[in-house]
This record gives C-alpha cells, sequence and structure tokens, in this order.
C-alpha cells in the first residue's frame, strides 16, 4: 500500500509505477527494458516494495523514481 500525504491509500503496483516512469521518458531514448528494470530495481523483483512497510508514503516511491530516472536518463 502507498500513502499520501492526505491520508488516502492506493495499491503498490507494478503497472502504476511503470506508467509513473513512461511519461517522463516517453521522448527520450529509453528502451521498454530499461524501464523494467528500473521497477524491478524498486520493488526488488518480489513486487513489493524494498523497505519492509505495510504501508509507503508516497513521498518515498517518488523519490526512488526520481533517483531511478536521474540515473538513467538526467533529461527525464
Amino acid at each position: 500500500m502507498v500513502s499520501s500525504a492526505m491520508g488516502g491509500h492506493e495499491e503498490f503496483t507494478r503497472e502504476k509505477l511503470l506508467s509513473r516512469i513512461k511519461r517522463p521518458v516517453q521522448k527520450r531514448p529509453v528502451s521498454p527494458q530499461t524501464m523494467e528494470d528500473l521497477v524491478d530495481h524498486i520493488v526488488g523483483g518480489t513486487g513489493a516494495p524494498q523497505i519492509p512497510m505495510a504501508k509507503v508514503p508516497a513521498d518515498f516511491v517518488g523519490t526512488w523514481l526520481c533517483d531511478g530516472l536521474r540515473d538513467i536518463d538526467e533529461v527525464a
């Protein structure tokens, strides 16, 4: 589960994470495999966040995404 600052909760899924990655790299030379690799890195390959929490704050997920995107394409 991902918890927002407003107190809401949303299920943490690979598909949502991948869709959040696709937007900033839409017109960049980033392969689909690279995006999948970033998702694997964030979720630890198991479908669950690397941090063992029942609820992960949304800003953690945003930080993971930004850090990962910076590593694969600074413009994105």
